[in-house]
């Protein structure tokens, strides 16, 4: 629970942009190396509902929250190597929660695959783009 008048913030990625293969070369290795994320039972309505902004806004204003503001911010990103790319997936919550479930060996072959799948494609920084809604509010 929030304190009376706290600030709350989140930020959904909602797809979209360039340079977009690295990501999806590497969801490629996590794919044949980790065990699949739990599917929430809630997953496709909220999905639905903060994919949108204006639902997104509405969510939060029916859930108690004040001076509610959304907005869709674009966003560029440097990778400075696969290596970076690689070492900051691995602590993302959901590759780390898929990674809590392997042992040592599975997760140093994964690593190493998506280092070598990497590097085949992009040598050198690693740029992306993309898109997220982000809200703020406070608590009422």
């Amino acid at each position: 629970m929030l304190r009376s008048r706290s600030p709350f913030a989140a930020s959904v990625p909602i797809g979209g942009g360039q340079g977009l293969d690295a990501i999806r070369l590497l969801d490629s290795v996590i794919d044949r190396w980790l065990p699949p994320v739990p599917e929430a039972t809630d997953r496709s309505a909220t999905r639905a509902m903060v994919a949108e902004p204006d639902s997104f806004r509405r969510a939060a204003l029916d859930a108690g929250f004040a001076d509610v503001q959304v907005e869709v911010i674009e966003e560029s990103v440097r990778w400075e190597s696969a290596d970076q790319l690689v070492a900051l997936c691995t602590s993302w919550w959901v590759c780390a929660a898929q990674l809590d479930r392997v042992d040592d060996q599975r997760r140093e072959d994964f690593i190493t695959d998506a280092l070598t799948t990497l590097r085949q494609e992009h040598q050198g920084p690693i740029e992306t783009t993309g898109r997220n809604i982000v809200l703020s509010a406070r608590s009422d």
